[in-house]
């Protein structure tokens, strides 16, 4: 008896034939390509002819937006139609994932293709807290100048590390790249909180391309807060995923929910506020005897608190919650010791959390509290010591803590306007679609209280302090991945099945519009934040041989500064100074600066003017439009003064008398 041979493994292709396969579809999968990528491919086509036709050098008051070709827009409006037709069919995680990652590599990877430069003032200075760890090997929180972060120094600890690890000599080498790598990261972590929160994929996909398109306010910078940031979403991820509560399940009709409301509405909102959730569809579980309801809602919350308490430690077991949160608090230092302000949005959100269904972490509020109290008490002590009573003045001041966040437009550029109200109508716009993302969630019989409180916990920062002026930018930041996921249920309801093709085009609208505002109030100002290779090589210039105690004079502090050496420096920006000086030096730049650099206290004086520090000061009115224009040129023509270095784009003036080779 014979028996047919099984084939277990398709024999390999012959060469000719793989490459067949490889390099050619037949027309039906052709169809099915072109149909399903064609518009992400022409984004991304259209994006690549855009790059090299930005010309940064022209830019205007209204930053990169003045520069930007037709082709960038159409690029971005074909990108969200793609998505959000992903999202209406419900295509699969990796071709969502992917239009992310398009998203997130033209908003947050062109500037850093276009200039070559680190993006943004301050994130020079994080360069330089870098560059001083990696001298000294240890910080001074005693320093005088950016004290505050040689006082909350891992984040920076971390960078100098990774720096000598990979062999670079400054921070500068990959901090441009900051911004798109923190995004994907917030990305990453967002997901993970969403799927904690629903099982609804296109909630979750609309989401997260609402936070990336409405996160406007640059705190994704190489700095401390996106650092914490980051480590604060995976902390609310690793809770909401292993340590709540699964919320009970309560199904009720209308009828019955409306009769629950008016007869026992303070049983169900003491439910409610104990176990965190309520689902109503159309069929009831409760008796219509109102003493049998209040009965069965209660055994039904045991019921499945004990199940589900009795799953977790079935499914995961006491060693690996114990494991888990001995990476929480892990991360907890970590933020603990880099930034002063995400420890204190982890009290109130962890303290929220515990209050709606996070049982397992009950004492994470306090042990958050008392290791917090710690450093600030050890660690970080001569700058808490110093700023005592500074903090102390603003606490509970809301309504200025507010106001100082707010330019004041009455002086600024028309353009800085346009610019700053984008900006607000953005923030409005949030908040309106998060409010009726809330209606539809309830009206469809879902409340989850763990989103809604995390939404509100960060308004508790206003009466902290005003942070300077960024009290507002800070709550706004920590509220939105909450805010977009609440607004998602506006277009597609928890409980809905399916989605209409007039709810992806409103969700289509609504994108585009977000994207606008997101364009105007992210890039608007990019004239002020971008910075040419010119600048950098005049502060290099200054830095590289100046001795300790060297006088600094800048137009302003908006242009690559302190990122090398800089504790060798005394800083005077012109336009810090108060009037009656700023008045002086523009009545007589020659005689009051002259006067100025001569002074023999210090060793060395210098002074440097940039193209971004005269963007800053025009565009938002600190001092008349074509102040250090003028300043600049009456040095040049000065023979008391010497150009030590100079381009279209920077001057680097010292007393013509100074010493050679100082």
């Amino acid at each position: 008896m014979t028996s047919t041979p099984v084939t277990l493994v398709r024999p390999f292709p012959h060469p000719v034939e793989l490459r067949r396969r490889i390099w050619y579809l037949d027309a039906a999968e052709t169809r099915v390509f072109a149909s399903r990528h064609a518009l992400l491919v022409s984004a991304v086509l259209l994006w690549l002819v855009t790059l090299p036709r930005i010309d940064l050098d022209d830019m205007s008051g209204l930053g990169l937006l003045s520069v930007m070709p037709w082709t960038g827009y159409a690029s971005l409006i074909v990108l969200t139609v793609s998505f959000f037709i992903g999202v209406h069919q419900g295509r699969a995680v990796f071709e969502m994932a992917v239009h992310l990652a398009i998203l997130i590599l033209i908003l947050h990877a062109t500037p850093a293709l276009l200039s070559g430069t680190v993006r943004y003032s301050w994130a020079w200075k994080h360069i330089g807290i870098v560059d001083f760890i990696q001298r000294n090997g240890i910080v001074d929180p005693d320093i005088g100048v950016l004290d505050v972060y040689h006082n909350w120094p891992s984040a920076f600890g971390m960078a100098a590390f990774l720096t000598e690890l990979a062999g670079f000599g400054s921070a500068a080498s990959f901090a441009a790249w900051a911004p798109a790598v923190f995004n994907g990261l917030f990305v990453a972590a967002l997901v993970s909180i969403f799927w904690s929160l629903t099982s609804n994929r296109r909630i979750v996909w609309t989401a997260t391309w609402f936070f990336l398109i409405t996160n406007w306010v640059g705190q994704d910078y190489f700095s401390p807060q996106a650092f914490t940031f980051f480590l604060y979403l995976v902390t609310i991820g690793i809770l909401l995923r292993w340590f709540s509560k699964r919320p009970p399940v309560v199904v009720l009709s209308w009828a019955e929910r409306f009769r629950l409301r008016v007869l026992r509405g303070a049983q169900v909102l003491r439910l409610i506020l104990r176990e965190g959730r309520v689902v109503g569809t159309e069929t009831a579980i409760i008796s219509h005897s109102d003493q049998e309801a209040s009965t069965s809602l209660e055994d039904a919350a045991k019921s499945d608190d004990a199940r589900g308490r009795l799953l977790a430690t079935t499914l995961r077991g006491q060693r690996q919650t114990r494991l888990m949160f001995g990476i929480i608090l892990v991360i907890l230092a970590a933020i603990i010791t880099s930034h002063p302000l995400t420890p204190m949005m982890m009290i109130v959100g962890l303290s929220g959390l515990v209050m709606v269904g996070v049982g397992a972490a009950r004492m994470l509020p306090i042990v958050v509290a008392a290791l917090t109290a710690v450093w600030m008490l050890t660690g970080a002590s001569s700058f808490v010591t110093r700023q005592f009573e500074a903090v102390t003045e603003v606490t509970g001041l809301v309504t200025s803590n507010i106001s100082a966040t707010f330019l004041d437009l009455s002086s600024a550029a028309v353009s800085q306007v346009v610019i700053a109200w984008m900006g607000r109508s953005l923030v409005a716009a949030v908040v309106v679609l998060a409010a009726f993302g809330i209606i539809r969630w309830i009206r469809g019989g879902v409340f989850d209280l763990r989103p809604l409180v995390l939404l509100i916990a960060p308004l508790l920062m206003v009466v902290g302090g005003s942070y300077d002026g960024e009290a507002v930018f800070r709550v706004y930041l920590f509220a939105l991945p909450f805010a977009t996921f609440l607004g998602a249920h506006a277009f597609y309801p928890e409980r809905a099945g399916g989605s209409s093709t007039r709810t992806a085009a409103a969700a289509i609208g609504v994108g585009l519009v977000l994207m606008t505002g997101f364009l105007f109030a992210y890039f608007g100002k990019e004239d002020q934040y971008t910075f040419s290779l010119d600048e950098v090589r005049a502060a290099e210039s200054i830095y590289a041989g100046a001795p300790d105690g060297t006088l600094l004079i800048e137009g302003s502090p908006n242009y690559p500064s302190k990122f090398v050496f800089y504790e060798r420096f005394v800083y005077v920006p012109i336009s810090r100074e108060p009037q009656t000086n700023r008045a002086r030096i523009l009545a007589d730049p020659v005689g009051v600066l002259e006067e100025w650099m001569a002074n023999r206290d210090y060793p060395e004086s210098y002074l440097i003017i940039t193209e971004s520090q005269k963007a800053e000061s025009d565009a938002l009115g600190i001092m008349p439009a074509g102040s250090l224009d003028a300043i600049e040129a009456a040095l040049l023509a000065s023979p008391r003064f010497e150009a030590v270095f100079h381009t279209d784009n920077a001057s680097v003036f010292r007393l013509a008398d100074t010493k050679e080779g100082s």
